[in-house]
């Protein structure tokens, strides 16, 4: 009788052992899931900012083409014009085809938590298949990139198996599995988002730097022989000290105001605003995100949710960031 009781009490530590287990898994997959859609939500604001960014420096542009015109009367700048979207840096198309990209990320991770389910019905609702269906159709089509290149069909091959995952997840029944076949798909599609941000950010720092040198040039100006005119072209005054003053404070504070292309501005706890810092915030993120999956996939539980918190963090530092920028 006491073997059978030892025996019985080895197996329900087994068993509850098991659970402990499985329990720290699907926190960690649910988690995982969560700073996926904080990842996706970050980066698209970072390309709505990089729009308002890029917009303001058209304006800026042609304020200070007009202020240079010779004529005294060039005619009205339209201080509230809208923005022509299709010069930006970052087009609404290339948003849309963008959010395709971070569609799939984020359907990836939602069958990921799917499969750690204790449900038996480990399929998306009718809303998220359909759109997983669109994506993978717009990528057979190479829709998704604009581009037939190695590196642009690699991302669309990505994005059809991963999609495809989600459009056949009644066959899927290992999460571990599931993370380890999707592992390069996801890389290749975490890679061009990153390639992309990098891009992105380079350009509008490449443009804030070359409005910030006409600002400084045009303050230089008025300080060494600028003149105040009248509507009518006639000389009233040399401008003063006071002015010059203003302009400067006024030229700067127009460049911390439009983030993330903005100067470089030191916060409180060291971290700055500059575009190519952003996207290197975002980045780590997706960085993370990588190594969370290959962690379901191979690493033990004490690993996986170490990465995940990884992850969780810098999915958190980034979307706090857009959206102090994005204010």
């Amino acid at each position: 009788m006491r073997h059978i009781i030892i025996f019985l009490a080895g197996i329900l530590m087994i068993f509850i052992g098991g659970c402990s287990g499985l329990t720290q898994v699907q926190d960690s997959v649910t988690k995982f899931d969560q700073g996926a859609h904080t990842i996706a939500t970050a980066q698209v604001t970072f390309f709505r900012s990089a729009q308002t960014a890029d917009c303001n420096f058209h304006f800026y542009t042609r304020a200070l083409e007009y202020s240079h015109n010779p004529n005294p009367t060039p005619g009205v700048l339209p201080l509230m014009a809208p923005c022509d979207k299709s010069s930006m840096a970052i087009t609404d198309d290339q948003i849309a085809l963008r959010q395709n990209l971070l569609n799939t990320i984020t359907l990836y991770a939602d069958q990921i938590q799917a499969v750690a389910s204790t449900d038996s019905d480990k399929t998306l609702s009718d809303n998220a298949r359909d759109t997983a269906k669109n994506i993978n159709d717009a990528a057979k089509a190479l829709h998704l990139t604009g581009s037939a290149t190695p590196v642009a069909t690699g991302v669309e091959a990505a994005v059809i198996a991963i999609t495809n995952m989600v459009l056949n997840a009644k066959q899927l029944r290992d999460i571990k599995a599931a993370a380890q076949e999707q592992s390069v798909n996801l890389k290749n599609v975490v890679s061009r988002l990153k390639i992309e941000n990098i891009n992105l950010a380079k350009h509008l720092a490449e443009i804030a730097d070359n409005i910030t040198q006409q600002f400084e040039t045009s303050i230089a100006t008025v300080k060494r022989d600028g003149i105040l005119v009248n509507a009518q072209g006639t000389t009233i005054s040399r401008a003063n000290n006071s002015q010059v003053y203003l302009l400067a404070i006024t030229a700067r504070q127009m460049l911390l105001n439009t983030p993330p292309a903005g100067i470089a501005f030191a916060a409180t706890n060291g971290s700055t605003q500059d575009p190519v810092t952003v996207a290197g915030q975002i980045n780590s993120a997706l960085d993370s995100l990588v190594q969370a999956n290959d962690s379901i996939a191979s690493a033990t539980t004490g690993g996986l949710i170490a990465d995940v918190s990884d992850l969780v963090a810098r999915a958190q530092a980034a979307q706090t960031m857009q959206t102090a920028l994005a204010k």
